[in-house]
């Protein structure tokens, strides 16, 4: 489960421990951040550096080890 938050922040749900690769993703496809996170059992808030992003439509896509994908979409 993921929501969004203020900024660039980013809660995530978590039902195990797991690692996390996050990309944000433009909407021509290209990967504009990758960042990986440790996940502990429970609620993970992550912060997610956007400043730099230009004003646009963006993808958050997260991967576990576990296999579980989230795909959310992020307006600037």
């Amino acid at each position: 489960n993921c929501s969004m938050q203020r900024g660039g922040e980013r809660r995530l749900t978590n039902s195990i421990s797991d690692f996390a690769t996050i990309k944000i993703v433009n909407a021509g496809g290209q990967i504009v951040l990758h960042s990986n996170y440790n996940l502990n059992n429970g609620s993970n808030l992550i912060n997610i550096n956007t400043s730099g992003l230009n004003t646009g439509v963006y993808f958050i896509h997260i991967l576990t080890e576990s296999g579980t994908v989230i795909t959310k979409r992020m307006v600037k």
